[in-house]
């Protein structure tokens, strides 16, 4: 997994550079050529994990979803609440679809017909992370 923006951009990802509560662009590895494979990572609490987010793609409190709305297809934003992490979300600005990352990306508002699919991640021996899986879903504009 390669870090897709700032100063770091292209080089792999340390499990250490996230707190509980971050969360960052990333692409696969070799695969920044294409915007439709943008990632977005957060670390959360594994005990704020609820249904249906799929466990056995989730490690260390790492959890990964595409960046791409299933509205019209814009790159989604992290908020994050710092007086009270487990109420950070996902969110596009473009229309403000809202979702939830601790609950398998559910569409909590906003006109995106479905939630964000999901990728495996874990943290790999060496400290980066590392995919684990292809997306559960499909990715980006869909139709309900």
């Amino acid at each position: 997994i390669a870090y897709a923006q700032g100063g770091r951009m292209g080089s792999a990802v340390q499990a250490s550079s996230f707190r509980f509560g971050d969360a960052m662009l990333v692409f696969p590895a070799g695969k920044s050529s294409n915007p439709a494979n943008l990632v977005q990572v957060i670390r959360l609490q594994e005990a704020e994990f609820k249904p249906p987010i799929q466990m056995n793609l989730t490690d260390s409190g790492f959890v990964a979803y595409s960046a791409i709305c299933t509205h019209l297809g814009c790159t989604v934003s992290w908020v994050r609440n710092d007086q009270s992490p487990s109420t950070s979300y996902t969110e596009c600005f473009c229309h403000n679809s809202i979702f939830d990352p601790a609950r398998g990306a559910k569409v909590m508002g906003g006109p995106a017909p479905i939630p964000l699919a999901q990728i495996g991640v874990k943290v790999a021996d060496d400290g980066t992370l590392a995919f684990t899986s292809g997306f559960t879903g499909p990715i980006g504009p869909q139709v309900a």
